[in-house]
């Protein structure tokens, strides 16, 4: 057996700054903190979370204090552009933001707190934080919000990306540029997410470390499942799977469009979640018997899905940060179709983990399924796809996430705590 990594010293209080917790809602960042606060309890940290809610509340999930916040804002006219405008300046700017951040700082006396995002109240909350005395603050960029490529008011539609940013936006943007060097450490789940903000300007002359999310290994050890899926005989009807929003830059309608140019596969592909595409996977899943649309699933349904799937699609047109899906994919011991943006390259290696194809390109998507429809083709990718979960295991992540934490802490003269064996 595999001596477990030794969990490093650290702090022994920590706050986890993201937009939502525990509140119903599902996204990958939302998911990576809630099983950060829950690997940080585990091994015997005090852990406490500062989110967005619909009031200002303190509650308890499972020996996490949790601090919600509601945002200031304006409600009358909220579609109109002068108004998301104004709801962004007041998010950043409002002194009472700062207030609220700095209560819960005085209530929960953190030695460290772990920014992953509050979208449009980052730079408020990153300026209370950074200028506390005797804090130290790690920041991970999961996504590229604070960048303003696109408008995060506006709702899944085509044209929510800027063509040109507002230039409303430049002091902002500027603003945070100051703040964000004030953190001790930042990290990205991928050189590319590290790159969209350090090479604009964003955490000058702060340490980084790249730190890929880890998937935890729900399906049993990947190794395991690899040696499984090798014994068994090639599914007669391989299966795909498609995880995610049902949104404009997820690709799901790439991947409706590839299936009509391959009618002669016969292969099954689920579609699991929910967004703005849903009723045109219901459409075209009572046009083509190979489709099952599931809506959203979790828990066991959704781990059944990745049980019984050959092959993950992430066909994604707009820049991924981390494919979270990919990461579960490898760690059910199945190879990914990804597209070539992003952080999607660096998650899937092409020939070996799987295929990268080109974003939005419906005819070269068909190809790569039609080619990991094929056995030969698809089992040499199941065991280097298994070995990449196995190096990003969850106890793999948490020893070099607490490692970050030991040297943001260091400069401070904190005393280091050690991880209670597990």
């Amino acid at each position: 057996m595999t001596e477990a990594p030794r969990v490093p010293d650290g702090p022994s209080r920590v706050l986890l700054v993201n937009g939502n917790y525990q509140d119903g809602t599902v996204g990958g960042t939302q998911s990576f903190t809630e099983r950060l606060a829950r690997q940080l309890h585990e091994v015997g940290r005090t852990v406490g979370v500062l989110c967005l809610g619909e009031s200002d509340a303190v509650e308890r999930h499972e020996g996490v204090t949790v601090f919600r916040l509601r945002p200031p804002r304006l409600t009358g006219l909220a579609g109109s552009a002068p108004v998301r405008t104004l709801n962004q300046l007041l998010a950043m700017q409002n002194p009472w933001v700062a207030r609220r951040v700095a209560a819960v700082l005085a209530r929960f006396r953190p030695q460290l707190c772990h920014v992953q995002m509050l979208r449009t109240l980052t730079p408020s909350a990153l300026r209370v934080l950074t200028a506390h005395p005797g804090l130290a603050v790690v920041q991970t960029t999961h996504e590229l919000f604070s960048l303003w490529d696109f408008d995060p008011f506006l709702p899944d539609l085509p044209h929510k990306i800027y063509s040109r940013p507002p230039r409303a936006i430049a002091p902002i943007t500027q603003r945070h540029k100051r703040i964000s060097a004030g953190v001790d450490h930042v990290c990205a789940p991928s050189a590319f997410a590290l790159n969209a903000y350090t090479s604009r300007g964003y955490f000058a002359g702060v340490p980084a470390t790249v730190l890929p999310n880890s998937a935890p290994h729900e399906w049993g050890p990947p190794r395991e499942l690899a040696a499984r899926r090798l014994a068994a005989p090639p599914a007669a009807r391989p299966r795909f799977l498609f995880v995610a929003r049902l949104d404009h830059y997820k690709g799901v309608e790439v991947l409706l469009d590839a299936l009509t140019r391959v009618p002669e596969l016969d292969i099954a592909v689920d579609i699991a979640g929910e967004g703005v595409k849903a009723d045109l996977v219901r459409e075209r899943a009572a046009l083509d018997p190979r489709i099952t649309y599931h809506g959203p699933v979790r828990g066991q349904a959704r781990l059944a899905l990745f049980r019984r799937a050959d092959v993950m699609v992430c066909p994604s047109t707009w820049t991924e940060t981390y494919c979270l899906a990919a990461a579960e994919a490898f760690a059910a011991a199945m190879p990914v179709i990804g597209t070539s943006v992003g952080a999607l390259p660096e998650t899937v290696r092409h020939g070996r983990t799987g295929l990268i194809v080109e974003p939005g390109d419906p005819a070269g998507l068909a190809e790569a399924i039609r080619r990991l429809a094929d056995p030969a083709h698809r089992i040499p990718l199941i065991t280097p796809s298994a070995e990449q979960a196995h190096a990003n295991a969850p106890s793999e992540f948490l020893a070099r996430q607490l490692a970050v934490y030991s040297e943001a802490l260091r400069p401070r003269g904190f005393s280091l705590v050690s991880a209670p064996p597990r």
